[in-house]
């Protein structure tokens, strides 16, 4: 759609601070202004917008903001659009839909559909993705059999989740494959739920990292790494790339990518070292902070310590980084919106850009206050202003206020003056 694509084009260009603006205001200029704009007579006569697992906005708020916006959409008269949502059921999520007038809307529960059509789906998934492994490792055309896809099929039990996890380990595998296959059968419970089928997949996934050949004091390093890194990845609340990851742990990019060589079926893990790093699925994250999911408690993530390990780990490196005048401006008074963007991403990297928006976040989320021994005290009184111009040079002014409020809470649950903050 060339008109579409050149209205969002012209609103990117008159709106530099649309990554900043609300919500309504995003959905105004990027989506519904753009579609009032064509032309009914479009020779589409259909246009569908997908917005997929609407789950994972991890604002309940932005979620009811999100699908009121979405029901908005029939005040188009010149075009007939429909808008496609998947989701978990979560009851936010539900309650939200249940809001929206029945006419306008209509929920389809993808466990209702019979069995077979889902077994028959996962079977040509499973068919798809062998032709690959074939043909990248050179196995014979029947491989790995009509009997192991149909135990696969069994075994996954209706979840694509597990069938696409389960491929990719597989592949990845590469001369082992068929290996894996047999790993990935054994000690399954056939009629186990679909949690905990999930739960089966992951830790067979992680038990591979730690292979068979390593001494005791190997295998114990390398389940502390997989913690360190794994629990950092998932408890992130914008994804870092492992370039990125390796200033703020501090690890180096190797002992990262080390770490995560056989990680590739739960996590997207780009070639790029720049791009960002990302559990495939939600459901990873869940499984790997939940003690009664995680049941090898060798791969299990304490939630408040990695959140608390992060925290510390953000003001240790805005203690290094952060200066009086950061990007070297050396005129008093400069508008934000008169500074060159490429100049700040030179002088403030993304992982210096996270720590200042989230290490509160952490903090919070650790259930530790700013004096239990944690590095905040000395870096928000000497480094205060410093964080401010970060946070305005990188356009998150706006979040300033509703972070300090939360660094204040955390002040007044350690029993200490509130003043203390700027003392």
């Amino acid at each position: 759609m060339p008109r579409l694509r050149e209205y969002i084009a012209e609103a990117i260009v008159q709106q530099e601070n649309i990554m900043n603006q609300s919500l309504r205001d995003q959905w105004d200029h990027l989506i519904f202004n753009p579609l009032s704009k064509l032309n009914g007579n479009t020779s589409l006569s259909t246009i569908v917008v997908v917005m997929d697992a609407l789950d994972e906005c991890n604002s309940e708020r932005d979620i009811r903001i999100i699908l009121r916006l979405l029901a908005s959409t029939q005040a188009l008269k010149n075009i007939r659009l429909r808008v496609f949502v998947t989701s978990r059921p979560e009851i936010p999520i539900r309650c939200s839909f249940y809001q929206i007038q029945e006419a306008q809307r209509q929920i389809f529960v993808l466990h209702d559909i019979q069995p077979e059509i889902v077994d028959h789906d996962l079977g040509i998934f499973f068919e798809d993705s062998f032709t690959t492994i074939r043909e990248e490792r050179g196995f014979a055309k029947t491989w790995p059999g009509t009997q192991i896809v149909r135990r696969l099929v069994e075994v996954s039990g209706g979840l694509f989740i597990w069938a696409a996890t389960a491929c990719r380990f597989i592949r990845e595998g590469r001369r082992l494959a068929t290996k894996r296959i047999s790993n990935l059968l054994v000690g399954q419970h056939f009629s186990a739920g679909p949690e905990k089928k999930l739960d089966e997949i992951y830790t067979t996934v992680l038990r591979g990292c730690v292979w068979a050949d390593y001494d005791v004091d190997e295998k114990k390093e390398v389940y502390r790494m997989l913690r360190e890194v794994l629990g950092s990845i998932v408890i992130l609340f914008s994804p870092l790339s492992i370039e990125s990851l390796s200033h703020l742990l501090p690890l180096s990019s190797s002992d990262i990518n080390e770490t995560l060589m056989d990680c590739h079926a739960i996590l997207n893990i780009p070639d790029q070292t720049h791009r960002p790093i990302r559990p495939h699925h939600p459901t990873f994250r869940d499984f790997l902070l939940n003690k009664d999911r995680c049941y090898d408690v060798s791969f299990w993530v304490d939630e408040k310590a990695a959140h608390k390990a992060m925290a510390d780990n953000c003001v240790r490196l805005m203690n290094k980084e952060l200066r009086r005048d950061i990007c070297g401006l050396q005129v008093p008074g400069t508008l934000t919106k008169d500074i060159d963007p490429d100049l700040v991403k030179k002088r403030i990297s993304p992982e210096l850009e996270y720590a200042g928006r989230y290490w509160v976040q952490h903090y919070h989320e650790s259930g530790t206050t700013p004096y239990d021994g944690n590095p905040s005290d000395h870096f928000i009184k000497d480094f205060l202003l410093h964080w401010l111009e970060l946070m305005s040079l990188t356009g998150h002014m706006s979040e300033v206020a509703g972070t300090l409020r939360m660094y204040e809470s955390l002040l007044v649950v350690s029993g200490l003056p509130t003043v203390a903050m700027v003392d």
